[in-house]
């Protein structure tokens, strides 16, 4: 899991990602200010950020509102000196997983690793269904929706005026870009998307 520590005080992000690396997570990447994050990092592979709440060009609040907006799937820690509750509660609510006070200790920072992994495998997930389910076609759309309400092959031809053999080819299609095997497999990653 891809760690990447963004303060503008290099002796915090040396000391952090020493902590990190104790706690069994070596691939990390240092990044001196949020800017310089949101340009330079993949937004879209699972990951943790450690934000400094406070930086110059964009603070940690600006990054994770960023996040948020660009849906990424990186799962945000705010790390701060001085913390306010109603600071903390906002971020909390914009998709910070945690907000930790320095110097963090690291059960702390431990817990909310766990948190943030989590976070952003659910968040990758999330969005890979996502990428999947705008390959279909609007037909194999419809086909799926129907599939996912109940409805046999041949109730499903009637509704939409096509074959049944049309319905068979346009659901095994949405089942291949879905990447799913069986119908059970398909009904249950289709129930995963409408939560998303």
């Amino acid at each position: 899991m891809k760690i990447h520590i963004v303060d503008d005080e290099i002796e915090v992000r040396e000391s952090c990602e020493f902590l990190v690396n104790q706690l069994d997570y070596s691939l990390v990447e240092q990044w001196e200010n949020g800017e310089h994050f949101i340009d330079g990092a993949d937004l879209f592979e699972p990951a943790i950020a450690i934000l400094d709440l406070r930086m110059p060009k964009m603070n940690g609040d600006a990054v994770v509102d960023l996040l948020k907006k660009k849906g990424s799937v990186i799962a945000p820690i705010i790390l701060t000196g001085h913390g306010e509750l109603s600071q903390a509660v906002t971020l909390l609510k914009n998709g910070a997983v945690d907000f930790l006070e320095k110097p963090v200790s690291m059960a702390k920072l431990e817990t909310a690793l766990v948190r943030a992994k989590i976070e952003t495998e659910k968040l990758f997930y999330d969005f890979t269904i996502q990428q999947q389910f705008v390959q279909l076609s609007e037909r194999e759309k419809q086909v799926s929706q129907l599939v996912y309400e109940g409805l046999t092959n041949r109730e499903i031809a009637d509704q939409l005026c096509v074959s049944v053999r049309t319905v068979e080819v346009q659901r095994s299609s949405a089942m291949k870009k879905l990447n799913v095997e069986t119908l059970a497999e398909f009904v249950v990653k289709l129930s995963d998307l409408k939560e998303v």
